[in-house]
């Protein structure tokens, strides 16, 4: 039996850990990044950064844009703490930028930072401890060159690892949705409903599984088919409502089949896309090229026009244009 004293030890222990977690250097420099992202970072000395009071204008205002640049970087990815390096009041953070199912959106960002007065804030400049005021002695700045080197070796390092290990989380959550051996027993008719009705659903896992993602080796255009899968996952656009519209009417009309391809054709109808009440709903007819890869997995070929980055833009013009618009 364990004893009480050993069980409120215990307890205070991880209260004692979760606590330094929380205030740690890795939270510190979350944070940090996030105000960056949000455009939320004040500058000023005593502020978010350990940006001394001795620094030149000109010198902020390099900071400053050097922080634009960084917050279109982060963009709007989840960030996650990696290693963390301390060294007495000093600490060097690997953060990471995680990509979803897009491994060109993986960044790694190192954060320099300094501990004073219990309360951790970040070098101004990031993998750097320049313009943080007075500089200790000879024996500590060397040491603080080694945070900066070690910094900047992670940051090469750590995205070749997190890279590989992209890859394996993003076919993991795919096949959380589709598994290699159900996607090979579907019909091209099957795979195509699943796809579609993925789109309905805004089921990014599932599009991307019937878009290739699960082929040892992925198709070559796999950077398009990414965007396409944002797009259908996460855009509203006019030209894609085909696709993710529930009220949106579809129609198979053909299918021509060859060995190891089918292209199958649907008629669209949606009841919004006419733009004067007295007109007749438009019915549009898009192909869709299903072919077996080596794995013998199903791959679905878009059409390129419901990609096209101009059509809401045309769309907007044929509406200005209307005279009976708003009638």
């Amino acid at each position: 039996m364990i004893s009480p004293v050993k069980i409120i030890f215990a307890l205070i222990l991880a209260t004692l850990t979760a606590q330094a977690a929380s205030d740690g250097p890795g939270k510190a420099a979350l944070d940090f990044l996030e105000k960056v992202r949000q455009g939320k970072l004040n500058l000023e000395p005593g502020g978010d950064t350990a940006l001394s009071s001795q620094t030149s204008e000109s010198k902020k205002q390099q900071i400053a844009r050097r922080y634009e640049r960084m917050a279109r970087d982060l963009g709007t990815d989840p960030l996650e703490i990696g290693e963390i390096k301390l060294d007495e009041n000093f600490a060097a953070v690997i953060v990471r930028k995680l990509g979803d199912f897009d491994p060109s959106k993986l960044q790694i960002f190192p954060v320099a930072l300094v501990k004073r007065d219990d309360r951790w804030a970040a070098a101004p400049v990031p993998a750097s401890f320049e313009n943080i005021g007075s500089i200790p002695p000879k024996n500590l700045r060397q040491r603080l060159e080694q945070l900066e080197k070690w910094m900047l070796l992670q940051q090469v390092n750590d995205l070749e690892k997190l890279r590989e290990q992209a890859a394996s989380l993003a076919r993991k959550k795919i096949e959380s949705r589709i598994t290699p051996e159900k996607l090979r027993s579907l019909t091209a008719q099957q795979a195509l409903a699943k796809f579609l009705q993925a789109c309905e659903q805004k089921d990014k896992p599932m599009i991307l599984g019937l878009l290739g993602g699960l082929s040892s080796k992925l198709p070559d255009d796999w950077s398009d088919r990414l965007k396409a899968a944002e797009k259908l996952s996460t855009s509203e656009s006019r030209s894609l409502r085909i696709l993710t519209a529930p009220e949106v009417i579809r129609i198979q009309v053909s299918e021509e089949e060859e060995e190891d391809s089918v292209l199958i054709s649907i008629a669209y109808l949606d009841p919004a896309s006419s733009k004067r009440p007295s007109a007749a709903p438009n019915v549009e007819i898009y192909h869709f090229d299903l072919i077996k890869d080596s794995d013998d997995l199903w791959q679905i070929y878009l059409p390129e026009i419901l990609f096209n980055d101009d059509a809401d833009e045309l769309d907007a013009d044929e509406e200005e244009d209307d005279p009976d618009r708003n009638c």
